[in-house]
């Protein structure tokens, strides 16, 4: 349609210009349509219907950021659960051995916990985002229906089936208004001015300053067509409610999208921050976990060594236990054979006892020659001497042999201990 517009402005005079009346109601409208009757008001709706049109865009864009914002925010919560999942994984296994380890992880868990919270908060303000802008689009679509009845009104009665409010179908009727060759001054094309302003919607930071411009540039544009009697139209004129409801719907539009907008960049910088704090989180764990796995490491070649000196130990033991059998078999031997000796001693010093008796009476019972009582009583010493040192020496190896088996026996229960022990 712009290229049409702008074929048709070739062929005007350089110095076309349309007389300035007042309209009023504008009664004479109906009866005389002029081309550039047609032309004004159809380039004001078509002005008309590029604000609703670019709100609604814009509206919708939002709609689908806003959703996807959310859904992100599920994917992050669900990596910050992941994390917090991690991280109190790593700090059970901590125990209470590294506690400059167990500060750091403590601390992670806490901000994951938060983070959580802070990632549902964004994903509330992404919902109310999406809301907020599906509320604008509807609002902008809504004003398809003014200028689509406005659009059949002007184009003129015929035959059509019941039409379906969408921008579409509203260009269709506005194209419909039919202009002759020459008929579109460019004194009568408002469309360009809501253009300028309309344009501005994407670029613009603050909506509430492009409304109020929009809303100006709407007023600006329908004075100059409906009070000039050469461009106005009774429908305009003598509905004036059709122009205040698109206001209606431009502002309420603006506002519900300005809001939409606020809430999807509240929530997309919350959840900024917090996928990073998730990716520093995960970071952190990642760290104490290497640290871990390293000092696991290590422990399992300190465990595989000292289960090495087990076995060896285990072997020692055994062929320990074999020698302190034998010794013990040797010294039950030696205690029973010094037993038996101590037992021999005695008896030996006891007939010796007995007999020396028996040489004293017979030396004091009658006279014997010096020599037999000299030779009697140094048998006797002898003999009780002799006696002695082997009841003495006997004794000895009794002791040595009972020593012997106690040692033996102490052995033996050191033995038992240090197997325990070592569950070998």
């Amino acid at each position: 349609m712009s290229v049409m517009r702008f074929f048709l402005l070739l062929l005007l005079p350089v110095c076309f210009v349309l007389p300035a009346s007042r309209a009023d109601n504008c009664r004479e409208s109906s009866k005389n349509m002029t081309d550039v009757r047609k032309c004004a008001v159809r380039d004001l709706l078509w002005g008309w219907l590029n604000v609703t049109n670019k709100t609604a865009v814009r509206a919708e864009k939002v709609m689908q950021n806003a959703t996807a914002l959310r859904d992100r925010a599920d994917k992050v919560k669900v990596e910050a659960q992941m994390s917090l999942d991690a991280a109190k994984d790593v700090l059970s296994r901590l125990g209470k051995t590294n506690y400059e380890k167990i500060d750091t992880v403590v601390q992670t868990v806490k901000m994951l916990e938060s983070v959580i919270v802070e990632v549902n908060a964004s994903r509330i303000k992404a919902e109310r985002a999406k809301n907020n802008a599906k509320e604008s689009m509807d609002a902008a679509i809504n004003g398809y229906s003014d200028i689509l009845r406005a659009a059949k009104v002007i184009a003129g009665p015929r035959e059509t089936e019941k039409i379906h409010i969408c921008y579409d179908n509203a260009l269709h009727e506005i194209g419909m208004i039919t202009v002759g060759d020459g008929g579109c001054p460019e004194e009568v094309l408002v469309s360009k001015n809501l253009t300028k302003v309309v344009d501005k919607l994407d670029v613009m930071g603050n909506l509430s300053e492009w409304k109020s411009e929009m809303l100006e540039s709407l007023n600006s544009t329908y004075v100059k067509i409906t009070t000039n009697k050469s461009t106005c139209h009774w429908t305009f004129n003598n509905d004036k409610e059709k122009f205040q409801h698109m206001k209606e719907t431009i502002n309420s539009a603006a506002d519900k999208l300005w809001d939409a907008l606020k809430e999807f960049d509240a929530a997309d910088l919350t959840l900024q921050e917090a996928q990073r704090n998730v990716t520093n989180a995960g970071d952190e764990v990642e760290v104490v976990k290497t640290t871990m796995h390293s000092r696991f490491k290590q422990n399992g070649v300190a465990l595989c060594a000292m289960l090495g000196w087990r076995v060896k130990l285990g072997t020692q033991l055994t062929a320990t236990v074999g020698r302190l059998g034998d010794t013990e078999r040797h010294t039950a031997s030696r205690v029973k054979n010094a037993t038996d000796l101590l037992a021999n001693a005695i008896e030996t010093n006891e007939v010796v006892q007995s007999v020396a008796g028996a040489i004293s009476q017979l030396l004091k019972s009658g006279p014997l020659p010096s020599a037999a009582k000299l030779f009697a009583s140094g048998d006797i010493s002898s003999a009780n001497e002799n006696a002695k040192r082997f009841k003495d020496a006997a004794t000895l190896s009794a002791q040595s042999a009972t020593t012997a088996k106690e040692s033996t026996t102490e052995l033996e229960v050191q033995m038992e201990t240090i197997r325990k022990s070592s569950n070998v």
